[in-house]
């Protein structure tokens, strides 16, 4: 099993823009010829968005929790996320805290006017 990326363009308010879906595939042979067979959807995340924590967490949520409903074993959930990081970084403990008191002090601040 290995990580397709698809890449796809963004139409509407994201024109301009790309997005990037992961899903894991499974090599097979029909007839002599090599196909790919669908396994499970991982995530998608646009390229404009890579540099954000906030859209990084929620790609890598998505990863975790569709690696869980698939029943991945530990060495092929293993080998996934070593893939999928070659692409999208996972935000570290730091980034992520940052992000959350960013996000509470913008909710504090939507709150009170």
């Amino acid at each position: 099993m290995f990580v397709r990326w698809k890449r796809r363009k963004m139409r509407g308010f994201f024109k301009g823009d790309s997005a990037l879906t992961a899903v894991l595939v499974a090599s097979t042979r029909i007839h002599g010829q090599p196909r790919q067979r669908f396994a499970c959807y991982l995530g998608t995340i646009r390229d404009s968005a890579l540099t954000y924590v906030g859209h990084r967490r929620a790609f890598w949520n998505s990863v975790d929790a569709h690696l869980t409903a698939y029943g991945a074993s530990r060495e092929l959930r293993a080998q996934v996320e070593a893939k999928v990081l070659t692409v999208v970084q996972r935000p570290t403990t730091t980034e992520q805290e940052q992000w959350e008191r960013e996000m509470q002090a913008m909710f504090s601040r939507l709150r009170s006017a």
